[in-house]
């Protein structure tokens, strides 16, 4: 626990407090459910609960946070066994699923304190607004009810969720919400009727519950199809990205670096994480497009004569329309499409200027910049940082954004500790090691 951030070490304190609080409160004005092989099946519904969260997916491939159906299960005994013994539940589920995972004690007490949490806020909902009747969608109320407490489920859970990641990496949690959860709004809202169906169908008959199989994985399926499409769309465009790099040894995780100067500047510059996490992706491909310069060009040791360098100036473009073929990259394509243009208008292939220009192809310009400056090439071997950095001064107002260039020499002045590793060059040893 010692290593996140003394603000989110407080955060985690204070759920897990919370948590206990609850669970303590709640059994004590609330008894044992009453029915018939009442704890076969509440055992039931922690294995399938335990079994939903182990089965989960990720919804961004950098970032450790995962969707599951979980929610449907939780969100369905909370309104077939009350607070109590829901929370009570979940709470079992996630430790169970923790442990099979081998998380850190400490985030498996969190996460066992937010399921308490948003299980007993959801209750909480569904009992305020709930006519008394134990049927769902007996009347118009209960159906309201159940979206009150679908909505309140959802909302604690991602937001407690989002508020420690975003603590832990630095950013604002609402920021990290939607970040984490857009593409996937609707999905995560039919987890709430999908818990209802299963209070329908328990309360028709326990064991037609085994009919909801098929429809809760093919769900589950869909949702995780879905994330790895994404996924595998991104990794084969850096892949590309990367083979490009490697056709020239001088180049070698170039993007690489470029991608991690970006994404701090995009930080320093208060972006919004979805902004900052697009820059990053678009300068992590900016250079997709020298897929298509013949070798001779792209290699030639020397200077490009005219006919060369007009081939050059249309990396740019064909990257863009290599980007334009899948959706996701849609804002990325863009700013590929104009990294190559300079502040004045004298860049290439469109000739843009100013504000004109998208924000993020700017931050890209500067980065690309700086690391091919302390990079070796055919024709020339790495300037050192401070030559790098005064050239980046020089060009402050003309070739580049000053604001950008601004902010660039802050992240290596205000951290002491990444200025080694971001201004020492990548020599041709460094890499081929």
């Amino acid at each position: 626990m010692g290593q996140i951030r003394g603000t989110a070490r407080a955060f985690v304190v204070l759920v897990v407090a919370a948590g206990g609080i609850l669970l303590a409160l709640q059994w004590g004005v609330a008894g044992w459910p009453q029915g018939e092989n009442v704890l076969l099946i509440l055992v039931c519904f922690a294995l399938a609960s335990t079994t939903a969260d182990i089965w989960g997916f990720r919804l961004h491939y950098k970032r450790l946070m995962t969707m599951t159906l979980s929610t449907a299960v939780n969100f369905a005994a909370m309104m077939l066994f009350g607070p109590a013994a829901s929370a009570t539940l979940g709470a079992v589920a996630s430790a169970l699923a923790d442990s099979w995972a081998r998380r850190a004690w400490y985030k498996l007490v969190f996460n066992c304190a937010s399921t308490v949490i948003s299980v007993s806020a959801a209750s909480a909902a569904y009992n305020l607004l709930n006519d008394g009747s134990v049927v769902p969608l007996a009347s118009p109320r209960n159906a309201l009810a159940i979206v009150g407490a679908g909505l309140v489920y959802l909302g604690v859970n991602t937001g407690i969720i989002s508020t420690i990641v975003g603590l832990c990496e630095g950013y604002n949690p609402w920021q990290m919400w939607r970040a984490s959860y857009q593409g996937v709004y609707f999905q995560l809202l039919t987890l709430v009727p999908l818990g209802t169906l299963i209070v329908i169908v328990y309360y028709q008959s326990v064991w037609g519950l085994l009919l909801l199989l098929f429809p809760i994985v093919l769900t589950h399926a869909s949702y995780e199809s879905y994330r790895q499409l994404q996924t595998q769309s991104q990794r084969t465009m850096e892949t590309l990205a990367d083979a490009v790099d490697r056709r020239d040894a001088y180049t070698y995780r170039h993007s690489e670096r470029v991608a991690a100067f970006s994404e701090r500047i995009a930080h320093r510059l208060n972006l919004d994480l979805t902004d900052t996490e697009t820059v990053a992706a678009a300068a992590r491909v900016h250079d997709l497009g020298k897929i298509g310069i013949p070798s001779s060009v792209l290699l030639k040791p020397g200077a490009l004569n005219s006919d060369e360098w007009r081939q050059m100036r249309e990396h740019p473009r064909i990257g863009a329309e290599i980007l334009a073929q899948l959706p996701m990259y849609e804002r990325v394509r863009v700013l590929v499409a104009y990294h190559q243009e300079r502040y004045d208008g004298k860049g290439y292939p469109y000739g843009l200027s100013g504000d004109r220009l998208p924000l993020g192809a700017r931050i890209i310009a500067v980065a690309d910049a700086y690391e091919a400056m302390t990079s070796d090439r055919p024709y020339r071997k790495a300037l050192s940082p401070q030559v790098a950095l005064a050239e980046l001064r020089r060009g402050r107002g003309t070739q580049f954004d000053p604001q950008v260039v601004d902010a660039f020499l802050a992240v290596l002045e205000e951290r002491p500790e990444e200025r080694a590793a971001l201004a020492k060059p990548a020599t041709n040893e460094q890499a081929v090691g």
